[in-house]
């Protein structure tokens, strides 16, 4: 009997990851033009900083709900995803009203929320097709920003983000390393490994 080829809504599927993160960076980057207009409150945001905080939606958010909610993942993934995707959907909300309705937001409760959340990971490890590996990466590279960005700045003193001035400079230059090489792997996995968002996988 001949293989069944794709379907097109098998196709339309496949593109749902890029639908996805495109509309992540354009929210994103909006969001970046908005901030260093003065709309929101926190300060000016830098180049990489947009990049990084797109990228860290897309690890946080974009693929733990595609993974959870896509039939061609197994159900450790889903689990495991799942988690992660809960974790943070829980973190957003109550950092969101800490850092906007009041002033008790820190860099700590980030670290130990970050942390936390990939010790989750590795206790229900499961490789996913190597984007467990992306995720968790990208975990613990934001525990190190968060940490690097408390000993310049204070969230207590109404700044959030690391501007594009010389006193950011050595975190700026640490971030714009970290997007060149994260986002590379992070296309690399995609392009691989485009069945496990296949709805007939």
């Amino acid at each position: 009997m001949p293989a069944k080829s794709p379907s097109r809504y098998d196709s339309n599927t496949n593109r749902l990851p890029w639908i996805v993160i495109g509309s992540i960076t354009a929210a994103t980057i909006t969001f970046g033009f908005a901030q260093n207009a003065g709309w929101f409150k926190g300060g000016a945001i830098s180049p990489p900083k947009i990049l990084w905080l797109n990228f860290a939606l897309i690890a946080f958010f974009a693929l733990p709900a595609l993974i959870t909610f896509t039939p061609g993942a197994t159900r450790r993934e889903r689990r495991l995803f799942k988690i992660i995707l809960a974790s943070f959907a829980i973190r957003a909300i109550i950092e969101f009203y800490l850092i906007y309705a009041t002033n008790l937001w820190r860099c700590e409760i980030g670290i130990a929320h970050t942390l936390f959340t990939a010790t989750l990971t590795l206790i229900y490890w499961t490789p996913a097709r190597g984007v467990t590996l992306l995720v968790l990466a990208t975990m613990l590279t934001e525990s190190v920003m968060a940490d690097l960005f408390s000993r310049a700045a204070d969230p207590a003193q109404g700044i959030f983000f690391a501007a594009p001035t010389a006193h950011f400079a050595a975190i700026n230059t640490f971030t714009w390393i970290v997007v060149i090489i994260l986002y590379p792997w992070l296309f690399a996995l995609l392009l691989r490994n485009q069945g496990l968002f296949r709805r007939h996988a």
